[in-house]
């Protein structure tokens, strides 16, 4: 059975995926086979074998590759529902045939108008019979075409909620790379302003130091100013360092304000995948900032 045409591929893409990319895309196909599955009830669809197949998939053969193993599990999955209508009919056939020569050997024995009689009984029951197999065929081919749809469905459903996931994660990735930038200005900006006012008191404090070894007098009052300075330029360091504290603090909540507002609309699948990822990149910079 060719592939399902119409349906979007979770792994179409004009670029070739990292090996990161590679692994969430065989972990969400591998849970769209296992919720396709469970819609199947006992009747599964794909098997244990499938799933290894999918995990083995590599990045030059990821459509081609996902397109081939859903198109032999529904090749498995239709030859398994025709399977007991395939007996029934073999043993209509191997009946006909007993009739058929159960009649012949009894031609010398009965009257033409008794064979004549035997063989309109024995067409009259396959008649019936194969009317039977007509509608019994016809309700699985209907069967089958409406499961078939219901599968296509829900994987079209899983496929893009797959996509919907892929482009989330995506933006969280940007958001956080924006911030990370952000907050690295702004230390450098901070550092840079910070050595250059240390300096100009360091200059500033030398020269006034020469002038008091050569002005005993003006000694005890200008280390007098000089300490008032110092403890000037001690408190504006301090709210410098407040400035960015705060600063910090603000660009993390705007960060978590916006992951929220990104993740509030994922299903429940892509949620569990996308916060974990942020969780354990958010909780390695926390421990770097410590």
């Amino acid at each position: 059975m060719p592939p399902i045409r119409g349906a979007h591929s979770p792994f179409a893409t004009d670029k070739k995926p990292t090996a990161k990319e590679l692994k969430e895309k065989l972990k969400e196909a591998r849970n769209q086979m296992i919720a396709i599955n469970k819609l199947c009830g006992e009747d599964k669809l794909f098997t244990q074998g499938d799933y290894t197949d999918i995990k083995a998939l590599e990045a030059s053969n990821l459509e081609e590759g996902a397109k081939e193993i859903v198109s032999r599990a529904l090749e498995r999955f239709k030859a398994r529902l025709v399977a007991p209508y395939t007996k029934e009919i073999e043993g209509l056939k191997t009946a006909s045939a007993l009739k058929d020569a159960q009649i012949a050997s009894y031609k010398d024995y009965l009257s033409p108008k008794a064979v004549q009689e035997l063989k309109q009984k024995h067409t009259e029951a396959l008649e019936a019979k194969d009317t039977k197999h007509t509608q019994d065929v016809e309700k699985l081919k209907q069967e089958h075409s409406a499961k078939e749809a219901q599968l296509t469905q829900e994987r079209d459903k899983a496929i893009s909620q797959l996509d919907s996931a892929t482009k989330t994660a995506k933006e969280l990735t940007d958001a956080k790379t924006k911030t990370e930038t952000a907050l690295t200005n702004l230390q450098t900006a901070y550092k840079a302003l910070e050595t250059k006012e240390l300096e100009e008191l360091k200059q500033k404090h030398s020269k006034e130091l020469e002038d008091l070894n050569t002005n005993s007098a003006l000694k005890d009052k200008q280390i007098t100013r000089l300490e008032a300075q110092t403890a000037q330029q001690q408190k504006t360091i301090t709210q410098l360092e407040q400035a960015i504290r705060q600063v910090k603090e603000r660009i993390a909540k705007e960060f978590d304000t916006a992951v929220a507002e990104v993740t509030e609309g994922l299903k429940a699948q892509s949620v569990a995948v996308v916060r974990q990822n942020t969780n354990t990149k958010w909780q390695q910079q926390s421990s770097m900032r410590s």
